[in-house]
């Protein structure tokens, strides 16, 4: 029940730093596979967008590790 949690904390912290720059984000969903998982094994390199930091996920097929 944390992870849901700290996802809306740290989803509302973002809101509330984009407001107060006057800024905005286009967020967009991509499909995965149903069969997909995160993998929590590979290194997640963190990448600057503007003036954010991202830890992006890896997407792994059970089926193929």
């Amino acid at each position: 029940m944390i992870r849901p949690i700290l996802e809306t904390m740290r989803n509302i912290y973002r809101n509330i730093l984009l407001h107060n720059v006057n800024s905005s984000i286009k967020l967009s969903a991509t499909p995965t596979n149903s069969l997909s998982v995160i993998c929590y094994k590979c290194d997640r390199n963190p990448e600057k967008f503007d003036q954010f930091w991202i830890l992006p996920d890896h997407i792994h097929n059970p089926l193929n590790m």
